[in-house]
């Protein structure tokens, strides 16, 4: 292992654990598992349940039993698939687009204050390789299980 990974992994746990410590912050408008449905229906619009918990990297009985609580709290809603009655389709109702843009919202204010002191070339970089980082380690994730 590089030298530079072994001074990497420590900080990304750290991170990771920060990750977690925000989403328990920001969990008052609902669980975290919810808000990741939640965004990926905002960010995408309506989905099918298989390509949604697809896209999460979870098994379907997760996103089914998320789903079904979201619905209960007019979150989402649900609709048969026309072309296929044992498939549904599930997209954000106003109050679950009201949880996101909010959640959104309260996160994008955390993360700027924390970098308030940053220059923006800084931030800009501090994007660009995380997104890097995010693609390289799917792709790496993705090619293992294959």
């Amino acid at each position: 292992m590089r030298a530079e990974v072994q001074t990497l992994l420590p900080t990304l746990q750290q991170l990771f654990a920060l990750k977690r410590m925000v989403g328990r912050r920001l969990a008052d408008a609902a669980p975290v598992g919810s808000i990741a449905v939640l965004g990926v229906l905002f960010r995408s619009g309506e989905m099918r349940l298989g390509d949604l918990a697809a896209t999460l990297h979870v098994h379907p009985s997760v996103v089914t039993r998320q789903v079904a609580e979201l619905e209960a709290q007019a979150r989402v809603e649900r609709r048969c698939d026309p072309g296929d009655g044992r498939s549904s389709f599930v997209s954000l109702t106003p109050a679950g687009r009201a949880v996101v843009e909010d959640y959104f919202r309260r996160g994008a204010e955390l993360i700027d204050s924390a970098l308030e002191h940053w220059h923006p070339d800084e931030v800009s970089t501090l994007t660009t390789l995380t997104g890097r980082l995010r693609e390289d380690l799917e792709a790496v994730i993705v090619d293992s299980a294959a």
